[in-house]
């Protein structure tokens, strides 16, 4: 057993290389590792994968890699562009990772729906269910507006969806703000 330790620049590196290695097990492995480490290196690197590699199963894990990155804009702006994937398993990655980055991606999400080419249908339900995820007051109210003017009935059956969960998040929010207020109450009256 050797007694050399690495620092952090030697590990990046390591894993870098190991991300073009043949053996795609090992290249696999090397992009999962990468979520613990954040340079401009690694990050660069994430990018590179998700957007030019054509193996499905690293490309979602260097978008679950980038999800543990901070969100910055252009972060957010390739994990949306993937929402347009045909693939729907990194339709799916992108879109857990950008529920998770929350309110940052209201904007971009809208960005979406609004463009002037219509959304294959698979990214207008990404974008919908999304937006039932994330969204807030404002969001419900953004979502029943849009949700008349599709002429699929599946994707009402989907803004329905978003809607009901919408409401349940801002019910459960509403709820939790009156039982803090009550307390505050109570706690003065003592």
């Amino acid at each position: 057993m050797s007694d050399k330790t690495y620092s952090n620049a030697d590990i990046e590196d390591l894993l870098l290389k190991e991300s073009f290695a043949d053996d795609e097990n090992r290249a696999i492995f090397a992009v999962r590792a990468m979520k613990n480490y954040f340079s401009p290196k690694i990050l660069e690197r994430l990018i590179d994968i998700i957007e030019n590699e054509k193996n499905s199963e690293m490309v979602i894990c260097a978008i679950y890699s980038l999800g543990t990155k901070p969100p910055i804009k252009s972060v957010l702006h390739i994990l949306k562009k993937q929402l347009l994937r045909k693939q729907e398993g990194i339709r799916a990655a992108a879109m857990k990772v950008l529920s998770e980055y929350g309110d940052l991606t209201l904007r971009e999400l809208d960005s979406l729906l609004t463009r002037k080419e219509e959304l294959p249908l698979y990214s207008q339900k990404s974008v919908i269910w999304l937006l039932g995820q994330i969204g807030s007051k404002e969001t419900y109210d953004y979502l029943n507006k849009w949700k008349g003017s599709s002429k699929i009935k599946d994707l009402d059956e989907h803004f329905e969806d978003a809607l009901r969960n919408l409401k349940r998040k801002v019910m459960k929010i509403s709820l939790e703000g009156l039982v803090q207020r009550y307390r505050k109450q109570i706690d003065s009256n003592l």
